[in-house]
Parts: C-alpha cells; sequence; structure tokens
C-alpha cells in the first residue's frame, strides 16, 4: 500500500515537473515568436531607411552630375570668351 502511495507521488510529481517544462517551453515560444515579429519588423523599418538613402544619393548624385555639367559649359565658355 505504501509503495503505491509513493509511486504515485513519484508519478504525481513527474506530471507537475513535465507540465511545468511545458509552461516554460510555451512561453519560451512565445517570447521567441515576439522576438521574431520585432527582428522582421526591425528588417523591414531597415530596408525603409536604406531604399530612402539610396534614393537620396541618387539625387544628389542627378544633381552633382548636373552641376558639374553646368560648371564645365561655364569653363568653356570663360575659354572661349578668353581665346576670342
Amino acid at each position: 500500500m505504501t509503495s503505491i502511495k509513493k509511486e504515485e507521488k513519484i508519478i504525481m510529481n513527474d506530471e507537475e515537473r513535465q507540465l511545468r517544462n511545458l509552461d516554460k517551453l510555451e512561453y519560451m515560444s512565445q517570447y521567441l515568436n515576439e522576438d521574431h515579429l520585432h527582428t522582421k519588423d526591425s528588417l523591414k523599418a531597415a530596408q525603409v531607411i536604406k531604399e530612402e538613402a539610396n534614393l537620396q544619393m541618387s539625387e544628389f548624385e542627378s544633381r552633382n552630375a548636373q552641376e558639374l555639367k553646368e560648371l564645365e559649359d561655364e569653363v568653356r565658355r570663360i575659354n572661349d570668351s578668353i581665346e576670342v
């Protein structure tokens, strides 16, 4: 009789431990899922920032190229007026 109660107690303790472990696993799974979502959001935000920066760089390069062309044209006009 006592050995059955001991075995029952051991089984109950083991079941409780397994339930606690399941609770821990569920908590860890939720934490990892939230972390995954935050990481995805951060990557999306970083991608948007990168695209905006690339667009700005393209605009700056275009403006710089235009300004360079205008300056080269002006240098050519000045040189032509000096030679005349």
